[in-house]
């Protein structure tokens, strides 16, 4: 029996080193998908407020949260029936602001109606410091509520 040559033996090698991390690649691989399938899903966003307006709850999500002065709130409220806790879809949303140390007025603001019980508005809070909302609801069918909504701006 003959020993094999020099290329036979770094061609065996590279052969041996080509399945190892090939072999090595397919096991990362699988492990990584039974770790991401294992993962929780990311939980639902908490409400940074939570406000009740005559017949209706509303949620509402603030992005950045706390408000910053450099940049535009982005408000998204959700609106449900707090009896069914069914989304409301048909409603007006209105927002008018009030800078309470400086009584300067701000708005209206209307928020747009997006889908499932959602309405977005971006408000200016270029002014750090205490901000009261009244949030007015509209609909054809109950009649006009407001809430109170406040915010500190940093």
């Amino acid at each position: 029996m003959r020993k094999p040559d020099r290329s036979q033996r770094a061609g065996r090698r590279s052969l041996l080193v080509l399945c190892l991390g090939g072999g090595m690649l397919l096991a990362l691989v699988v492990a990584s998908l039974v770790l991401w399938r294992r993962s929780p899903p990311p939980a639902a966003p908490r409400p940074a407020i939570t406000r009740q307006a005559g017949p209706y709850t509303l949620a509402i999500f603030l992005t950045p949260n706390p408000p910053l002065t450099s940049q535009m709130t982005h408000l998204s409220i959700q609106v449900r029936e707090t009896k069914t806790s069914q989304p409301v879809t048909d409603v007006g949303i209105e927002l008018q602001g009030l800078m309470t140390s400086m009584q300067m007025g701000m708005g209206p603001f209307f928020a747009a109606s997006q889908a499932n019980g959602t309405y977005q508005v971006d408000l200016p809070l270029y002014m750090g410091g205490l901000w009261q909302f009244t949030v007015t609801i509209t609909s054809y069918h109950a009649p006009t509520v407001s809430t109170l909504l406040t915010l500190t701006s940093h």
